[in-house]
């Protein structure tokens, strides 16, 4: 898959999440939704941590069911949000020199198990239940573990790309890969 194919793909997910979740007509028991919220769910919240929030209304669903649904929802958007990074990054340290099918299928299998492994390695932070009894979580990934992960897979999975490492090291250094993971 090429940066092209993935950067459309990422776009797509997020597009489609935002329109399932946008509403022409809001129903007014829905508008005191939020009132008493904490801050975490209003704001996006920053910091050394990539953060993503789930949401699962309440339907005929128990609420350990609800809970997973919303947790399973949160890790779904960490996982499309850590895609786009890492595809942006992969495009950072990019060389056209090289052959463009083997360094791009390599990237596609390290971004798969980058965001496998960092949505396996996230921790649920925060749990809200409005008024309207939908739940609200919070997932979070520390930057650090995730920068630590990347390096290992850019040494080992690029080892015969002497110039993505030596590309990885210099965006390193200028802290353009900080700079990615915290848009």
């Amino acid at each position: 898959m090429t940066f092209k194919a993935l950067s459309i793909l990422a776009i797509s997910i997020f597009f489609i999440a935002g329109c399932s979740t946008s509403s022409t007509q809001v129903e007014s028991s829905l508008v005191n939704e939020l009132d008493n919220a904490p801050s975490w769910v209003k704001v996006q919240h920053t910091g050394r941590a990539i953060n993503s929030i789930g949401t699962q209304k309440k339907e005929s669903l128990s609420f350990t069911q609800q809970r997973d649904l919303a947790i399973k929802n949160a890790k779904e958007n960490l996982a499309s949000s850590l895609t786009l990074k890492l595809t942006n990054i992969f495009k950072i340290i990019e060389n056209k020199n090289i052959d463009n099918v083997k360094y791009q299928k390599r990237v596609t299998q390290t971004i798969q198990s980058l965001v496998k492994q960092s949505v396996d390695n996230s921790k649920t932070i925060k749990l809200w239940q409005s008024n309207l009894e939908t739940i609200y979580v919070l997932v979070s990934l520390d930057i650090k573990n995730l920068k630590d992960s990347l390096d290992v897979s850019i040494h080992r999975n690029f080892k015969d790309f002497p110039s993505i490492n030596s590309n990885y090291s210099l965006a390193l250094e200028q802290g353009k890969i900080d700079i990615a993971l915290l848009k």
